[in-house]
Order: C-alpha cells, then sequence, then structure tokens
C-alpha cells in the first residue's frame, strides 16, 4: 500500500495563475490532489501542506503553468529509460506497488521499470512519447489498496488521451493495462529497475525559460496603467510549461511523418464582433495560446488549441465578453488558427494603436475611470511578495 514516495514537492507560487491574476480561480490542482495536501487560502491563494503531501505527483502533470516541481524526479529520464530499451514490451510500476516482479520466460522480451511517484504523475507527452516507440503493460494491482485510489482515475484518463492522440497520428496506441494475481510463484521472476529519479538538474534549467518569463510579464501594465497593454512579442516569453513544448514537438512530428488519423479533441476559441482588439487576452494568456499580430492595418487574433491550458483566463478577463470556449475535433493542434481579424488605427489621445471606430479613441482611453479600479486588483494580484 502507498504511504508516501519520499519525493518532497516544492511549490513555486510566481508561477501560478492564481497569484498572477485574481479574477480566475485556476483548480486544476486542488481539484486532482488525492491527499487533499493542496488547498485554497482565505484570500484565494494555492497552498502546499507539504506534511501533508504523499508525493504522489499527480500535480506535476496537471499544473498548467508548472508550479510543482521535485528534484527526485525527472521525467524525461523515465521516458529515455523506457523508449531506450532494447525490448519492444516495456513493463511498468508505480512507486506504490511492493512487489515490481515480471516474468521472465516470455516469447516476446520484456523490460521491466518501476517508477517511484503514482502514474498520475506522468504527463501526456511522456504516455505519448513511450507508446510511440513501445508496447507499453501497466500494472495496477497495487491500486485498489492504495491510500491516494483517486490517483487512478488520473492516469486512466490521461493514458486514454495519449491513446487518442497516438490514433490521431495514424500510430497503432500499444497501452496495456494488467492486473496479476499476486501469490502465484515468483521463481524466474525479474525485479523491475527504477526509473524516472533525479540525476541532473534538468528540470531546473528548463524552468529558466519560465523564470525569465515571470519577470518580462510584470512590467508595463503597473507603470503605464494609463496605456494600452502592448508589449512585442519577442520580448516576452511564456509559461507554457516545458513538458507541453516537448509534446508540441512530437505531436506535430508525429502528425506530418504518418499523416492525420481520426481527430482528437483540442480547446477551440471564437471571437465574437464586439472585440475591440485591447489585447488583454493574449497578454494575459500564461502559456502563449493566444496571440495578436499587427501588420499592414490589420490586427489577427491567432490561437494555437495544443497550448490551450483551459485555464479561460481569456474569456475572464473580456471586458466585452468577446470570447467564447469549448472543445472539437482537429488535426494540426499545434499550428495556429485566425479566430478574428480587425482593421486597426491610431488612438488620436495615445497615439498607440486600436480597433478602427467613429470615435477615433481606444477603449482605454474612453474608458480610463472605470479601468483604473480593475488595474489597482491586478497590480496588487500581481505584486511579488516583498516588492514594492
Amino acid at each position: 500500500m502507498w504511504e508516501s514516495s519520499g519525493i518532497r514537492i516544492k511549490q513555486n507560487r510566481l508561477f501560478c495563475i492564481n497569484s498572477l491574476q485574481s479574477q480566475v480561480s485556476c483548480g486544476h490542482c486542488t481539484d486532482i490532489c488525492p491527499s487533499k495536501a493542496i488547498r485554497r487560502g482565505e484570500n484565494g491563494e494555492i497552498c502546499l501542506e507539504e506534511s501533508a503531501c504523499s508525493g504522489c505527483g499527480a500535480c506535476l502533470s496537471r499544473c498548467p503553468t508548472q508550479v510543482y516541481t521535485a528534484k527526485e524526479w525527472d521525467e524525461p529520464a523515465l521516458i529515455r529509460r523506457v523508449t531506450q530499451s532494447p525490448c519492444a514490451v516495456v513493463e511498468l510500476f508505480c512507486g506504490g506497488d511492493e512487489k515490481p516482479y515480471g516474468t521472465v520466460k516470455q516469447e516476446e522480451p520484456h523490460d521491466f521499470v518501476r517508477m517511484n511517484l503514482c502514474f498520475a504523475a506522468l504527463s501526456k507527452a511522456a504516455w505519448f512519447e513511450m507508446g510511440q516507440k513501445k508496447k507499453l503493460i501497466l500494472h495496477q494491482e497495487s491500486c485498489g489498496s492504495c491510500a491516494i485510489r483517486s490517483g487512478q482515475e488520473l492516469w486512466l484518463t490521461a493514458v486514454e488521451q495519449a491513446r487518442e492522440y497516438l490514433a490521431a497520428c495514424s500510430l497503432t496506441p500499444q497501452i496495456e493495462l494488467c492486473q496479476v494475481r499476486r501469490g502465484a510463484n515468483f521463481w524466474n521472476r525479474r525485479r523491475a529497475e527504477t526509473g524516472g529519479e533525479k540525476a541532473t538538474s534538468r528540470r531546473e534549467f528548463l524552468l529558466t525559460a519560465g523564470n525569465k518569463g515571470m519577470e518580462l510579464l510584470l512590467p508595463s501594465i503597473l507603470r503605464q496603467a494609463d496605456k494600452q497593454i502592448r508589449q512585442p512579442e519577442e520580448t516576452r516569453d511564456s509559461l507554457w510549461p516545458s513538458w507541453s513544448r516537448r509534446f508540441g514537438a512530437l505531436y506535430s512530428q508525429a502528425e506530418a511523418e504518418n499523416g492525420p488519423g481520426e481527430a482528437a479533441v483540442w480547446p477551440c476559441i471564437a471571437v465574437e464582433d464586439s472585440c475591440i482588439s485591447c489585447g488583454i487576452c493574449s497578454y494575459f494568456c500564461p502559456t502563449g495560446a493566444l496571440k495578436k499580430t499587427e501588420k499592414d492595418g490589420i490586427c489577427q487574433t491567432l490561437f494555437y488549441p495544443g497550448r490551450c491550458a483551459d485555464c479561460r483566463l481569456c474569456e475572464a478577463l473580456c471586458s466585452r465578453r468577446a470570447i467564447r470556449r469549448g472543445r472539437r475535433p482537429m488535426h494540426q493542434p499545434f499550428r495556429p488558427r485566425i479566430v478574428q481579424e480587425l482593421q486597426i488605427t491610431v488612438c488620436r489621445r495615445c497615439g498607440l494603436p486600436c480597433a478602427r471606430n467613429s470615435d477615433g479613441i481606444c477603449s482605454w482611453c474612453q474608458n480610463k475611470s472605470r479601468l483604473r479600479p480593475m488595474l489597482a486588483q491586478v497590480k496588487k494580484a500581481m505584486k511579488k511578495p516583498g516588492g514594492s
């Protein structure tokens, strides 16, 4: 039975959507934590109670902005261990399995790998990449008596998504579930090797881009509250997590090489005519799923379905209620969709680009008094601990 993995999960609130923007309540981590160690505080902040944390790792793969990390865990190392195995079939065991043994006498040689965490810690990128290269057999013997049994539903959902994504890339999903009765003869069996343990600071290295993005995310709205929020796209990064970036590259390559299969379901977005192209939605999108481009007097709103964290921040922030969210089957989810085009001009008061209108004045200049309280709340929500 699972008690604790011994892996210490750490939280970086500077990456948290709830800290960046007080107008939404992202609950990806609080909703799925099997041990209820992640909770919402009195002021809406997300807190991790380390003493209650079982170290299952579910939050590592579910947080859309990679708030949670663990020094002892390295998902890419586990992926390499599995995909580089000399065997075509790899049997996986979770950290709650006390007797991770596999049968050696097989017509087709099998490899046996045990990870220290719950299967729920593995991202969609991991399941997709491992399932693309190997036939996987997932042992769930210990799930029935597990103290964090709710984690099983999480990883089963992720596995089903991976199967859907593999089929969408014209690949045959080879991920099977296994439940062997214990108490059988264990002679001539080989113990599973542990994979995915931290050997280097790879995860911290991958987070460098996120740290830089955080520093660049704060400036203009706080220092220029009377102006439109516009910052060159190339000067700021997003909080798009490293595992999702890896998934985007793998998925796009597999779809290009094998051709499209049955389309998988991805987030979609619609922008209505009431949009004024203020740029709020794209500025605050944590993963860069929404972008604004301006060329030859036309402003385009681009949407990348594969990047979307489904945080619905864009929908909540839009003052014109112009954004509608949904999900639908589609191919090439990591390529941008043009969801809106607007003619733009220059505001005759502040001189910044704005949607063409009869007054020639941007929405920010028209609504300064109404927007100031909102900007004050944003400033407070984005303020760093100990900052000015």
